[in-house]
């Protein structure tokens, strides 16, 4: 296991810039990228009996129901694509002569022929094929065309609709490969060569002699074979046998592959698939998360991806642009919190349940476990170094860790801590429940402050104040021992705050935002990115944020946020970085070791899956392949047929449905479209990820369907499809003229005569349109009074307010505004009942409404909330009406059982006047209402400016 841990984490911090594309025979076998698709994903039965991948790029597998077409995205099977079901279910070879024509081998002398055009042939008994079950099709170098079957193989000759079918070697054969210029088969009694017209059985002598031989891989001077027994080599003289004691995972080899870095992938009956690199056997079974039952074919594909064929579905392995370090590479849980830098070259890693482990600069992992501590010590949520400790935040408390040993500061209470900040030695900041905490040496202090939430992150500025992200108390500055608020949102949670290299303030929570004058901007909302919570935030050398989150690694270049913030008219561009480049799971956790940049520029992420590791440097998005988009199908009515049939649509069709792909199987996540459908359409339009384009009900005519594929910045070649939609009779052009012309004259006639009705009944019309008219007029004129008018106080209502203060703000610069709020008015109506409080609310309007005046304007702008306008010279004096105002109310003497300030109903207000730095009515307005919060934070029945 030592030697395993060696290796992978090696692996990890060598080869994070390799290129995606061929197999890396450094990296461990886990480290590849796996994706696997069964059943349930859309492929016609899990057990899959062969495996190809043809010119264009596609992948086909043949099962037990049929064959299908794999584009990366869906299954298509072979019966939907050509419009008829096939003769057999059971598919067990498929192959493509030099022509493009697709042949389909199954059960049953079943064969099917597939043309790039869409034509189908069938042979059976009836077109001269022996009644044989078909195992295997292949072309030679020189063009000519075999069938493997299960009473021997067939040669064929004639073109691909007439062909015709004779016997040449009485065995059960299962593959063919041309090497060293001769045609070798595997067969159900060992290797048999042709030379020229004549057929040798070879390794008479050997174990090879009368088993069963599956596969045949040439590789260069060598050709390997896979047997019922094991793995065997040859270089054209002297046979090599690899068995279990070899290192051989499993006797029975069923496919071989070999890929362009000279690494041999090899299927076995029972182990899943193994690699042979360097002399060693590596697995990948069911028990490694890897592939599981009989492995019945390997293909690698044109980008350097290995397709594997087996019984309990379709897997493909490619590099990945990031690396993992979880349970298959020795970790003893896969939900990490954070990894933290032990300053000589290793790692810590904190885990959600099994505490603390070590892993050194050799690789070799230690795994110290829990502290001993009340349950919920096992889950440490955040690391710090203190001199030679490392401190520990847990769900039960704040450890030190030492020498290999855990010990409890009894200071601080047996309770969730959620950051740590080392000040200098024994001397800490902590975020815990009710906001920060300081510990010195044995005392805890709580650092004054009106936070309410537990801080998450804390970060050190170049002046030594500290950023502090307090969750949904926003974004928070500590000078000294002294708290001030940054930005805060509604229904925002905070969980980190950065300042990045140009300068700005940034904040990870419930999206992305920059810190702009108080405020949080949204840079990456969540209705964008769909990611629930964002984590951790850092940057790489280049300039580019990398953020945290339950979806992947955000990606942000800082020159985007300058282009946004100079014109604001979308989303700030971002880059997601997930399974799509290798990640085992894009959920990401969120302790304060999260993300973690070291000095080479790799990233050190906490996921669900374990440990990922992103080299920033690096470029994550390997060469794509051409993005050349085929045409499937077109389905009329839901009938499908083949998109390139001549035949023209049929007339009235209701629905018409173009489906469309690439041959892109690696990297069809991330691949979008665009079509043009002349000559309806003039622009490109974009259809997303979306791989059909319907119409509802097409009317009759020519029209050519533009479609091409972009990921990133790459845009493919325009494929184009023509066809023609057909014309019922009366859909003619003629038909629809003549009908026009009918049309006109007997709507002129039926015209004339309504218009001589008309005329007699305008006259009596004018006359009642006048009458109510005037009844119109003064019904409106009361309900624009009314719609104005707050209906209990009898005052300006907060449509007039705003109405008031824009026209106001027209006029002159020379406006106050004051805000007045009821104190404690939810108390009073608790105590006394609803009806008291409108009575509370009337007496209130009444009094304001005695400061009326030329230049003084009141409202009620909602609930017990009362807004003051003041103009011209009025608006010097708006704090001595507001004075007025107490005064007033005082003397009123309303009893208030419910207020803490005082006996008697009182008020809090704040009033600004207009200012150069007021843009638009809502800042003046945004002033009054900060003051009058002002206000209440100050104690209430006051009045701030």
């Amino acid at each position: 296991m030592r030697a395993v841990l060696r290796v992978a984490w090696m692996v990890v911090a060598l080869c994070l810039a390799q290129a995606a594309g061929a197999l890396d025979p450094r990296l461990a076998i886990s480290q590849y990228q796996l994706s696997q698709w069964h059943s349930a994903d859309g492929l016609p039965h899990s057990s899959i009996s062969a495996l190809f991948e043809d010119r264009d790029g596609f992948i086909w597998v043949g099962t037990y129901r049929g064959a299908a077409r794999f584009d990366g995205k869906r299954f298509l099977p072979l019966a939907e694509l050509i419009g008829e079901p096939l003769d057999s279910d059971l598919v067990e070879t498929i192959g493509q002569t030099a022509d493009g024509v697709l042949w389909f081998g199954g059960t049953y002398r079943s064969l099917v022929l597939l043309a790039p055009d869409g034509r189908v042939r069938r042979y059976g008994a009836g077109q001269g094929l022996p009644d044989r079950q078909i195992t295997a099709v292949f072309t030679d170098a020189g063009g000519q065309r075999w069938l493997g079957t299960r009473s021997g193989l067939l040669r064929v000759d004639g073109p691909w609709d007439r062909l015709r079918f004779s016997a040449d070697l009485p065995q059960i054969v299962w593959q063919l490969v041309q090497w060293q210029g001769d045609l070798y088969a595997a067969s159900e009694r060992g290797v048999w060569r042709r030379r020229g017209n004549t057929w040798e059985h070879l390794f008479a002598d050997t174990a090879l002699a009368n088993v069963h031989v599956w596969a045949l891989e040439p590789d260069g001077g060598r050709l390997w074979i896979g047997y019922r027994g094991g793995l065997a080599s040859f270089d054209g003289r002297a046979l090599q046998l690899l068995a279990e004691a070899n290192g051989l995972p499993h006797p029975v080899v069923r496919a071989l592959a070999r890929d362009r870095d000279g690494n041999l992938w090899i299927g076995t009956s029972g182990a899943g698939i193994a690699r042979l690199a360097a002399g060693r056997f590596d697995t990948l079974g069911d028990r490694d998360g890897g592939v599981g039952g009989v492995t019945w074919g390997m293909v690698l594909g044109r980008d350097g991806t290995l397709w594997v064929a087996s019984a309990s579905g379709l897997s493909r392995l490619k590099n990945a642009s990031v690396r993992n370090y979880g349970r298959p590479e020795g970790l003893r849980s896969a939900m990490v919190w954070g990894t933290l830098d032990d300053r000589r070259g290793g790692r810590y890693v904190a885990f959600n349940g099994e505490g603390l482990a070590h892993v050194d600069v050799t690789g070799q992992a230690r795994h110290f476990g829990a502290p001993n501590g009340p349950p919920g010590a096992g889950i440490v949520i955040s690391m710090a170094h203190d001199g030679d400790d490392l401190l520990l935040a847990t769900f039960s408390g704040l450890y030190r860790f030492h020498d290999g040993r855990f010990t409890r500061e009894p200071a601080v209470p047996a309770d969730r801590v959620h950051a740590i900040h080392v000040l200098a030695q024994d001397d800490v900041l902590l975020g815990m429940h009710g906001g920060l905490w300081r510990l010195r040496g044995q005392r805890l202090a709580r650092i004054p402050s009106s936070l309410r939430e537990p801080v998450l992150r804390m970060r050190t500025e170049a002046d030594g104040s500290l950023l502090v992200a307090a969750g949904r108390d926003g974004a928070w500055r500590l000078q000294g021992d002294r708290m001030s608020a940054l930005a805060s949102r509604p229904g925002t949670e905070v969980r980190d705050v950065f300042r990045a290299s140009d300068g700005r303030i940034y904040a990870a929570g419930l999206g992305l935002f920059v810190i702009d004058r108080g405020r949080l901007l949204p840079l990456l909302p969540i209705n964008r990115t769909q990611v629930g919570q964002m984590h951790a935030i850092t940057e790489s050398a280049d300039r580019k944020l990398w953020i945290n989150s339950n979806l992947g690694v955000i990606r942000v270049a800082l020159d985007q946020v300058d282009a946004w913030l100079g014109h604001r008219r979308q989303g700030v561009p971002f880059q997601v970085v997930d399974e799509t480049h290798g990640m085992r799971s894009s959920e990401g956790n969120g302790g304060q070791n999260s993300a973690d940049l070291d000095r080479d520029g790799k990233l050190w992420l906490a996921t669900t899956a374990g440990v990922a590791v992103i080299d920033t440097r690096a470029d994550l998005e390997p060469p794509l392949p051409p993005l050349q988009v085929h045409f499937e199908r077109r389905l009329e009515d839901g009938q499908g047929r083949f998109a390139g049939a001549t035949q023209a649509v049929t007339a009235g069709v209701r629905r018409l449905q173009v489906e469309y792909t690439v041959a892109s199987p690696a990297w069809a996540d991330a691949l979008g479209f665009e079509y043009r459908l002349l000559p309806l359409d003039r622009d490109w339009v974009d259809n997303g990820s979306l791989r059909s384009i319907a119409m509802g009900r097409p009317p009759p005519g020519d029209y050519r369907l533009d479609v091409r594929a972009r990921r990133g910045g790459t845009t493919g070649e325009t494929a184009s499809l023509e066809f023609s939609v057909a014309a019922f009779w009366w859909q003619h052009r003629w038909v629809q003229r003549s009908a026009l012309l009918a049309t006109v004259l007997l709507t002129g006639l039926l015209v004339w005569w309504r218009v001589l009705a008309l005329r007699r009944q305008r006259d009596v019309l004018e006359r009642q349109v006048q009458v109510r008219t005037t009844e119109l007029a003064a019904a409106n004129a009361q309900l624009a009074d009314a719609a104005r008018r707050d209906f209990l106080t009898g005052i300006g209502n907060r449509r007039c307010f705003t109405e008031r203060l824009n026209a106001l703000w027209a006029l002159t610069p020379e406006i106050a505004l004051a805000v007045v709020d009821v104190d404690h008015f939810k108390a009073y109506n608790d105590r006394l009942g609803h009806l008291q409080g409108d009575q509370c609310l009337r007496a209130i309007g009444a009094t304001l409404r005695t400061l009326e005046g030329a230049d003084i304007e009141v409202f009620r702008v909602g609930g017990e909330e009362f807004a003051l306008l003041a103009a011209h010279a009025a608006a010097d004096r708006i704090g001595a009406v507001l004075g007025d105002l107490r005064r007033a109310l005082a003397t009123a003497a309303l009893a208030h059982p419910g207020s803490d300030v005082s006996p008697w109903v009182t008020l809090s207000a704040g009033h600004a006047l207009r200012s150069d730095a007021d843009q638009r009515p809502e800042d003046l307005y945004a002033r009054a209402d900060a003051a009058l919060y002002r206000a209440k934070a100050e104690g209430r029945d006051r009045i701030v400016s």
